[in-house]
């Protein structure tokens, strides 16, 4: 909603690093007044107000479903038809690149991602519950309403043209005919049969390869474009994914080169350590586990809680009480801090930092932990 937009970003916003907002290439907006005079406006009312009639099983009035007038004369006398004056929603969540407006955003939305799915779910399904029982006739249905650009009687390109240059007049683009519209809607349906259907089919065949374990050199990357004379169509072999080794690397932010250890060595971003029958484990059960199994010393696990995360144990943290987490059950703690539930999943534990133990004490460049909680 435009207005919405304005709301949360007037013209005179600025971003985190000070410049307008409303640079290019973003548009200003403005939002559109509606007016009963305006012929655009009433095509958009009564190409959405039958297409809503045709779904819901409603026969308009014969007389009265294509006159601008009549509708007009409806808006004007029901008290119904008043368009509402905007209210704000101060919960708005709309990214930006200013960091303080998304973090109080998302701060707003925290208690309700705090609620499981299954929650979730269940009042959805009890709320639809009691619409169905009480508000909606036993015989209620609603009917599919399929797209045919070439049927002037049916609304679909009255409704499409007029939502489409509404949308340009609020950010001043320039609006087209029907006839136009009609024409770039006929390209969209060949291209969804076409592009779509082959980047589809690309996918499989390199899926069903997948199955197969075939080795690397039969996979291939596949770039297309039926715009060009060809059509062109290229395949090339893919890359092995690179394999993270012990030696030096350099350091961004050290601006060094470190010494580092690869667990297990040669590992790829894909590989993942598994602690299996971890529904069983506690903290320090886990710790004692890649102890012994891996000879991985854990010096940091934090555990995300929203768009967070949240230290649970630490060795670099100054004065922070391990104690407190350590006879903590996995399935308990992860569900305390992030609100999941991980019976019987498998958790990516992805904020897991790991030392050698090792002479030395190098700094180690471990495969991510995959806690199993299937068991």
């Amino acid at each position: 909603m435009i207005d919405q937009l304005l709301h949360n970003f007037p013209p005179t916003a600025t971003t985190s690093q000070g410049v307008p907002f409303w640079s290019p290439p973003k548009r200003l907006p403005k939002p559109i007044i509606f007016d009963a005079a305006d012929p655009l406006h009433m095509q958009f009312v009564m190409g959405a107000a039958n297409l809503r009639a045709f779904m819901y099983g409603l026969s308009p009035p014969p007389d009265s479903h294509r006159s601008a007038e009549a509708i007009a004369a409806l808006l004007a006398s029901s008290p119904k038809c008043k368009v509402a004056p905007f209210t704000p929603t101060l919960d708005a969540s709309i990214e930006t690149d200013n960091k303080e407006e998304d973090e109080r955003r998302k701060a707003a939305a925290a208690a309700e991602e705090m609620m499981d799915d299954a929650t979730k779910i269940e009042q959805a399904v009890i709320k639809l519950r009691r619409v169905v029982t009480n508000d909606l006739p036993p015989s209620f249905g609603v009917k599919v309403n399929e797209f045919e650009k070439d049927d002037d009687a049916n609304f679909h390109m009255d409704f499409i043209s007029a939502f489409g240059n509404l949308r340009a007049r609020n950010y001043q683009i320039e609006e087209i005919e029907k006839f136009q519209a009609k024409l770039k809607a006929g390209r969209i349906i060949p291209a969804i049969a076409t592009t779509t259907a082959m980047a589809t089919g690309f996918v499989c065949i390199e899926l069903y390869k997948q199955l197969l374990s075939l080795p690397l050199e039969s996979r291939r990357n596949a770039f297309a474009n039926l715009a060009l004379p060809g059509p062109l169509l290229m395949l090339s072999e893919p890359m092995a994914c690179a394999k993270i080794k012990s030696g030096q690397r350099w350091d961004p932010d050290m601006y060094m080169d470190v010494d580092e250890v690869a667990y297990p060595e040669g590992h790829t971003l894909w590989d993942k350590i598994v602690v299996p029958n971890a529904s069983t484990l506690t903290l320090q059960g886990m710790m004692d586990v890649l102890l012994k199994e891996h000879k991985l010393a854990l010096t940091e696990l934090g555990l995300p809680k929203g768009e967070k995360s949240q230290a649970v144990y630490s060795k670099i943290l100054p004065n922070f009480d391990n104690s407190a987490n350590l006879n903590r059950k996995l399935t308990e703690l992860i569900s305390s801090i992030s609100g999941k539930d991980v019976t019987g999943s498998l958790f990516l534990a992805e904020a897991i930092i790991f030392q050698w133990e090792m002479v030395g004490g190098d700094d180690v460049t471990a495969a991510k932990v995959l806690l199993d909680f299937t068991a």
